[in-house]
Parts: structure tokens; sequence; C-alpha cells
């Protein structure tokens, strides 16, 4: 026990003596990693700011500067990043929820209601699956590349499972030609399901 006191007064004699230069040497890596940050977002006039700034702070030796350096870093965090974006968001998001409850949890428990947030692609897809009774599909090659309706459609589409070994695929209108030897089953808008057994 004793041992550990004696080997912990010289750390904090050193950490006492020193305070200021690793005070100093922290100052300035998260100056450094927010003016790197912020060149990487093409931010070019507040990264040369906040270095310049830290500099004319430095050379004044004042502790207040180095509090607003930690504030303009707080400010460029929450508005050149997509924080406040995500706050208005999720205002927006929630508050009617927290208003009115029971409306929500309504809306929860119905069939089908959250596709009004899916791309029209989507919910043409979903329509002409579950109007045809179809169990299970697969994309063309056009709509698998397209992560976003890719996505929306193995979502949306639930309890409808993705099967690449299905016959049924669903294809855009413009790849018809692709699927020639297959039997067309529904048409709708930009969207075609077809059986290729």
């Amino acid at each position: 026990m004793r041992k550990i006191k004696i080997m912990a007064n010289p750390l904090k004699k050193l950490f006492v003596e020193n305070q200021n230069s690793i005070n100093l040497i922290l100052n300035f890596l998260l100056v450094g990693v927010i003016a790197f940050l912020s060149w990487q977002l093409e931010n070019r006039v507040f990264s040369i700011f906040i270095i310049t700034f830290f500099f004319v702070a430095m050379f004044f030796r004042r502790k207040h500067y180095f509090i607003l350096i930690r504030m303009l870093i707080i400010l460029f965090v929450f508005f050149n990043t997509l924080t406040l974006d995500a706050f208005i968001l999720l205002k927006k998001s929630d508050l009617p929820s927290i208003q009115h409850p029971k409306a929500e949890l309504i809306n929860l428990f119905t069939p089908h209601s959250g596709q009004g947030v899916l791309p029209p692609q989507v919910i043409t897809m979903i329509s002409i699956l579950n109007e045809n009774g179809v169990e299970s599909y697969k994309l063309s090659e056009k709509y698998t590349a397209d992560v976003v309706i890719y996505q929306r459609i193995v979502e949306g589409a639930w309890p409808i499972r993705p099967d690449n070994n299905s016959s049924f695929t669903l294809i855009a209108t413009d790849e018809m030609d692709n699927y020639k030897d297959c039997l067309t089953i529904d048409k709708k808008e930009d969207v075609i399901l077809v059986n290729c057994s």
C-alpha cells in the first residue's frame, strides 16, 4: 500500500507541474482534429479560423479564450453536422406521438399503415404482389441494383419474402425484352409481374 502511495506522489507531482503544458497539448489536439474534420467537410474558412484563433489565444494565454475555442467547437459540431437536422426531424416525428399517443398506437397496429413513406414504385410492387396472392418473389437486375428499391420492397412486402428461386419476378417495363419467355401476370404503371416457371 505504501509503495503505491509513494509511486502515485511522483505522478501527481509530474501532472501538477506540467498541467498547463498537458492542457495546451490536449487543446491543440482537439483543435487540430476539429480543423481537419471541417476541412474534410469542405468548410475551409472555419478550419483556418479555428486554428488562427487558437494561436492568437495561445499568444495571449488567457483561459477564457480556450473556453471560447471549446464553445466554437461545440457550435461547429452542432451546426456543421447532421445533429441539428436530426433534432428537427425527431421533433417533427415525435411531437405528434407524444401529444396524441392513441392515434400513433392505432397506426402501429393497422396493416399497411407505414406504406405512405415508401417510394411509388415500391407501393406499386406491393400492390401487385398482394392482389395476385404471391408468396415469394424475386426482383429483376434493375431493381436489385437499386439499393433503395430493394431495401424498401423487402421491408414493405413482408411477410411476402424475396426468394431467388421464385418463379415470380418483378421487372420494369423497359426490361420486358429480357423476359420474353415469361408469362405476364400483372402490370401496373411501370412495374410488371412475370412468371418464369
